[in-house]
Order: C-alpha cells, then sequence, then structure tokens
C-alpha cells in the first residue's frame, strides 16, 4: 500500500516467481468430472498473487475478477479462489463460461478444489523461448513464499529503487531488497543464451559469406583471364560490350543459383533445430528465406559485376598479341 501510494507510481503487487523467471514446481489440473483426460494431467506453472497483479502488469482480465482482501485472508478447507490462463479455460471448458466452475489442483498426491473466479490472458511465464504456458493463480497467503514486489511506474523506474529501499528498511531493516530488474531486463535475461548463440552463428554466418564471395570473385576473375583470347575474338567479330557483360554475368550467377537453391532446401531440412531459437518466426518463414536467398544471390553478382567488366574492356590487339 505505501508503495502504491508513491508518486509516479501507478500500480503495484506482489507475487512469489517474477514473469520470465522460470517456472515453479509443476501444478497438475483437471474437472472433477474428468479426473482421468486422454494424455495425462496437464501441468501448469502456479503463481502466488496479490490483488492489482494483472493491472500492474498491464495483462487483461477477460472474465470475472481479480483477488480481493477476503480471498487473501482465505483460511478455509474449501475451494481456493483461482484465476486461470485463458488457454485452460479453453481447455477444460470449451465454448462455455468458466466463472463458478470448480478444477482439481493437484500438488503431488494431494488434490484440492479450486473455484474459478477469472479468466486472464496468457502470459510467458517460463520466459520469452517457452511460449505461452498453462497457468494458475491463486491469492498470495501464508509467510513461507518469500514475495517479489512488481511495480509499474510512469517514469524512470530506476530512479524508483532509493524510495523503495526506504520503506522496506522502514518496516524490517533485516528484509533485503534484491535483485532488482526492470521488464526490459528480465526479457533479456530470458533471451540470453539463445541471443549469444545468434550473434555467433550470425558472425560465422557473415565470414562463410565473406568467403564465398571472394571465392567468387577468384574464380571468375581466374575464368574471365582463361578467355581473354576468346572474349578478343568475339569482340573483334563484333560483339558490344553490354553482350560480352551479358555473358560473363550468366556464366557466373548460374552455379551460385544454384548453390542458393540446393542451400535453400538444406537449410529448410535443418530448420528445425534451430526452433529453441525462434521467436514469433516460424523455422519455415517464407520472408526470412526469400531474403537470405535474395541477399545471396546480389552478393554473389556483385562479386561477379568486376570480372565481367574486365572482360567487357578487353581489346581484341591486346589479347591476339598475348595468344
Amino acid at each position: 500500500e505505501r508503495v502504491r501510494d508513491l508518486q509516479p507510481v501507478e500500480n503495484a503487487a506482489a507475487v512469489h516467481i517474477r514473469p520470465l523467471a522460470g517456472g515453479s514446481t509443476g501444478l497438475g489440473f483437471v474437472r472433477p468430472d474428468q479426473p482421468n483426460p486422454e494424455g495425462g494431467v496437464p501441468w501448469a506453472s502456479w503463481r502466488l498473487v496479490s490483488s492489482g497483479y494483472f493491472e500492474t502488469l498491464g495483462v487483461p482480465l477477460l472474465r470475472g475478477r481479480d483477488f480481493t482482501d477476503d480471498d487473501l485472508n482465505f483460511a478455509g478447507d474449501g475451494a481456493l479462489p483461482t484465476i486461470v490462463s485463458e488457454r485452460i479455460a479453453e481447455l477444460l471448458w470449451p465454448g462455455e463460461d468458466p466463472l463458478g466452475r470448480i478444477m482439481t489442483l493437484w500438488a503431488g498426491q494431494t488434490g484440492r478444489p479450486g473455484e474459478i473466479i477469472g479468466v486472464a490472458g496468457d502470459m510467458l511465464e517460463r520466459g520469452i523461448d517457452q511460449g505461452p504456458t498453462f497457468a494458475v493463480y491463486l491469492p498470495y497467503f501464508g509467510p513461507g513464499w518469500p514475495p517479489e514486489l512488481v511495480v509499474h511506474t510512469a517514469g524512470d523506474a530506476t530512479a524508483l529503487v532509493p524510495a523503495l529501499r526506504n520503506i522496506l528498511s522502514e518496516m524490517d531493516p533485516n528484509i533485503p531488497l534484491s535483485d532488482i530488474a526492470t521488464m526490459e531486463d528480465m526479457v533479456g535475461r530470458s533471451v540470453g543464451s539463445a541471443r549469444f548463440i545468434t550473434v555467433l552463428v550470425s558472425v560465422f554466418a557473415g565470414l562463410a559469406l565473406i568467403l564465398a564471395l571472394a571465392g567468387v570473385y577468384g574464380v571468375q576473375s581466374y575464368s574471365v583471364a582463361q578467355q581473354t583470347s576468346e572474349i578478343g575474338v568475339r569482340v573483334a567479330m563484333g560483339a558490344g560490350k553490354r553482350q560480352i557483360l551479358k555473358r560473363v554475368i550468366l556464366q557466373a550467377m548460374r552455379p551460385a543459383v544454384l548453390g542458393v537453391v540446393v542451400g535453400l532446401a538444406g537449410a529448410f531440412a535443418l530448420s528445425r533445430f534451430m526452433t529453441t531459437l525462434l521467436f514469433q518466426v516460424e523455422a519455415s518463414d517464407p520472408v526470412t528465406y526469400a531474403g537470405v536467398a535474395g541477399l545471396l544471390v546480389v552478393a554473389a553478382l556483385v562479386s561477379a559485376w568486376l570480372p565481367a567488366l574486365r572482360a567487357a574492356r578487353v581489346d581484341p590487339v591486346i589479347a591476339f598479341r598475348a595468344e
């Protein structure tokens, strides 16, 4: 409550594991009238949250309501007030209203009923690379779960840290305020290893492209040098510079285009091994394939242009003299 009163804080809430921080122990969930679903009991990430959690993160409550103080002080043996992600609602009650329904929550061998009071939008609880997961949200109760404070501010989030430290110190100087991070930091952590691998692969791919261009240029230069007398004859017989230029470039582009086609086929076959490094991009994304193929073709064209230009400037007299 004291953090919510700070300026420019818009909202604040508590959760026992912040978003994108990885998973928690799995929690099984089933409908009581379908205790043994086909394929086994599904598992969800679960979070203990306070009221205002979804509003703080900007996650929409698609149906129902948020937790109240009464929910947070729940101490009965009945059904726990429960908010579920949209994916769970669609799985258990497709085309139906889940509000007021009862689901069984399994932790180990122990099952407990939960009453659906709300449906929240899907979140990336386990990380960006994991995609949206099944998620169950329960009211924050009991002192056994160290809380993490989630704060939504309209200004610079890091400027708020001293005020947070002061509030916490006044409440209890023995409680540490640690591992402070913005959501941008959390996103960076989530994709850190994938980003490093991607940068590394990109560097090696760039080096491979440079070597390939050097190879195309070297082969074409050698080929033009070997055909000097032939090109001289063609020029003497009336071939124009444009014709010579076209002929040499076509000679260079045939193997380059063939290489691109073979490379695209190989990339398509092996792309499934790269799916863990992709986010919101399909392994067979046509725009990516078209862009890479176009880049390679243009690169080969540029590397063949200089030898072709040199061939178009061959003096037939000099060519015959060399012969």
